[in-house]
């Protein structure tokens, strides 16, 4: 199953990519560089928070953006769900 991340105040993302600390998010919403965003790791019910990289538009979808960044304070229940998600095969 995908992970999915309900964002405050801001929308949803899947997780596409993690590589240690580093993660790619396909996003409903963008962000700037540098901003920290606080979501809810729908899964597990866990907070998890992202410092943004970068925020490019799909090319696949206009309305959907591909946000890079790293992980601030991941809990390991919170990692080990993520990288459930990932070793499902399910993730494109």
């Amino acid at each position: 199953m995908r992970a999915l991340i309900q964002f405050e105040r801001r929308g949803s993302g899947t997780l596409l990519e993690m590589v240690d600390e580093s993660a790619t998010l396909r996003c409903d919403f963008s962000a700037p560089p540098g901003a920290p965003i606080c979501g809810l790791l729908v899964s597990c019910n866990q907070e998890v928070q992202l410092k943004v990289r970068d925020c490019r538009r799909s090319r696949e979808n206009p309305n959907e953006f591909v946000l890079r960044g790293r992980w601030v304070n991941l809990s390991r229940p919170a990692r080990e769900a993520l990288a459930g998600s990932l070793a499902d095969g399910q993730v494109t």
